[in-house]
């Protein structure tokens, strides 16, 4: 599946920051899918496939779960003071200096995710994995701006990524106030895809290297108000705007699976145009 080339403001200093420094930095629901693909193939269908499209959702569901089963927060239903939470779940989040916990709600009340295309030599399981974990990464940043708790958004990435070139936390770090539009988080589009050969050079990976083709649906955009009360847009996308996330899967107390981000890149970039064109 290919998306086409666009552009976006938001990403574009993720690059040029990774070639800097030469580290590799290129810059809430539950899911359907069964019924998503099927209303996208009408017609024939096979007696196999709905087992196999009812076992990916569900799969998917479960990984979108905002806490798993056993999870001392899993009884947090909604955004909750800290002091108001059991004291176990309250012992996770402090490592992240979070004064309001997230609650079971965060991912339900995101946008449908989106239906899942996977690239050539990609499992399904590994689609799955990876798309869930950018999705989870997302929400959980976007919950981490909303509430002006960047300790969160600093276990997101590689070196605090999102703190040191993230538009949107650069701006809360200055004091200022932010807007949080869904558009900005949550693509549209997913393609689970093996990262070519130069894109994994310049990350300084090595051997296979999976990434996540995100497409992003504009208008888009996002403004910051400072203490005065003087307004600026942060960034702008009239259209649809395509990047490629690269991370590592992790599953860690309190965010549970993510996508820990080691680089990304705008597809209209050099460096991404092989690995977005499969």
């Amino acid at each position: 599946m290919r998306f086409g080339s666009v552009s976006r403001a938001r990403c574009r200093l993720l690059l040029l920051v990774a070639a800097a420094c030469a580290t590799g930095l290129a810059g809430c629901g539950t899911a359907d899918v069964a019924a998503q693909r099927a209303s996208a193939s009408p017609g024939k269908a096979s007696a196999t496939a709905a087992p196999e499209q009812q076992q990916t959702a569900a799969k998917i569901a479960d990984l979108l779960a905002t806490y798993p089963k056993g999870s001392p927060c899993a009884d947090v239903l909604v955004e909750t003071p800290i002091a108001k939470v059991p004291p176990a779940c309250a012992a996770l989040w402090q490592t992240l200096n979070v004064g309001i916990v997230p609650g079971q709600n965060l991912l339900p009340r995101a946008p449908s995710f989106p239906t899942l295309g996977t690239g050539p030599g990609v499992t399904s399981d590994e689609a799955i994995r990876y798309a869930t974990g950018l999705w989870r990464t997302e929400a959980f940043q976007g919950f981490a701006v909303g509430t002006r708790q960047l300790g969160i958004a600093e276990a997101l990435g590689k070196d605090e990524l999102f703190l040191r070139v993230g538009t949107m936390e650069r701006a809360i770090l200055q004091g200022e106030k932010v807007t949080t539009p869904i558009c900005h988080f949550f693509p549209t589009q997913i393609e689970v895809v093996a990262v070519a050969p130069d894109f994994v050079e310049f990350l300084k990976a090595t051997g296979r290297t999976l990434g996540v083709h995100a497409r992003f649906s504009g208008p888009c955009y996002a403004t910051a108000t400072n203490a005065q009360g003087a307004s600026r847009e942060l960034f702008r996308f009239p259209g649809n705007f395509d990047v490629v996330f690269v991370g590592d899967l992790r599953s860690t107390d309190p965010l549970g699976h993510m996508l820990w981000i080691t680089g990304l890149a705008e597809c209209t970039q050099d460096i991404a145009k092989k690995t977005c064109a499969q």
